[in-house]
């Protein structure tokens, strides 16, 4: 089972909703959002020391609360640090900028640039429990094995807010390979896409061409597939057809990669999701075709080459150069 995580609880401080500043960062967002941002202030604002938060969300969500955030605490010092791909510590430049700057809060982001490389990523991006979970974990990422080491550093030499904001897989992989560091949390909150947005934002990642997707980098690839599943597990069974799509774009990006058994599971989803979605029945019956195919490969193989020498002497040939004419003729 997926380790349950405590959200923020509501408080009864209505400073938020009487904060026009605050107000004018909520105008764009739908009344749950607002709501969940609302209380990621408050508890915000109750931490005293040290405190650690986890904001699910995507990348413009994450940019936009950070607004929010700055808005509403004109006099603290804020700070964004983008992870990338090179990431491996955090603590050392956040000390640096604590001494040198004053920072109160720091956001941040782009923590799973430092992870699409890893093969654990590509078994988050898939749908299989006991992949995901019964998995050995080898290769820890640098980046989480050093939030693991530094918890209680972070908690002796920085007083400050320190949120991290990421998406769903992120998430995951904090439960699974730095469970010390997130266990120290103070706080986490989840933002979803908006009903009136989610449709649209589905239907521009489906329907692309899959020889596009034979030229995606490893990482690139890993990347559009967590994305799709970012809008996949927001989907309830009332959108069928929009999930099943999604589902049969994720089997064809893990196909064109040759994860043949993670494509063949989400074929399977998009079936049970949407039984009419025919075009997830056809990608499904080509993989299972090609599958008989393969295992059927080394008996015809084994035939092949048991079958007894044709000796061209028998049909008076001086050697086999008429017998592969023919036989290439034929």
């Amino acid at each position: 089972m997926k380790k349950q995580l405590g959200k923020i609880a509501p408080a009864a401080d209505t400073s938020t909703e009487q904060n026009p500043a605050i107000l004018e960062g909520f105008n764009r967002w739908d009344s749950e959002t607002a709501e969940v941002i609302g209380d990621l202030l408050r508890a915000l604002r109750r931490k005293k020391g040290f405190s650690l938060f986890f904001v699910q969300c995507n990348p413009d969500q994450g940019e936009r609360a950070i607004k929010v955030i700055r808005k509403s605490f004109p006099g603290k010092r804020l700070v964004q640090i983008e992870s990338n791909r090179q990431s491996e510590t955090l603590y050392g430049e956040l000390k640096k900028r604590y001494q040198t700057e004053g920072v109160d809060i720091a956001c941040i982001t782009g923590v799973e640039q430092a992870l699409y490389s890893y093969e654990d990523t590509k078994r988050l991006a898939g749908w299989s429990e006991e992949e995901i979970y019964n998995y050995s974990w080898k290769g820890l990422p640098p980046l989480l094995s050093h939030l693991n080491r530094s918890r209680e550093t972070f908690e002796a030499n920085l007083p400050i807010a320190l949120v991290f904001l990421v998406p769903s897989f992120v998430i995951d992989y904090f439960i699974q390979r730095a469970p010390n560091f997130f266990d120290w949390r103070s706080g986490f909150s989840e933002f979803a896409e908006s009903s009136e947005n989610l449709p649209k934002a589905s239907e521009e990642l489906v329907d692309k061409e899959y020889e596009d997707y034979l030229f995606l980098t490893p990482e690139e690839r890993i990347k559009q597939i967590l994305g799709i599943k970012e809008k996949i597990i927001q989907y309830d069974l009332w959108y069928s057809k929009e999930k099943s799509n999604l589902l049969l774009e994720q089997g064809r990006l893990f196909e064109s990669n040759k994860d043949l058994q993670q494509a063949l599971d989400c074929y399977n989803r998009a079936l049970k999701v949407n039984p009419k979605n025919y075009k997830a029945w056809n990608n499904k019956a080509r993989l299972l075709d090609w599958e008989e195919r393969r295992k059927a490969a080394p008996k015809i193989l084994a035939e092949i080459r048991s079958r007894p020498r044709v000796n061209p002497a028998n049909f008076g040939l001086p050697d086999s150069t008429e017998l592969i004419r023919e036989d290439r003729d034929r």
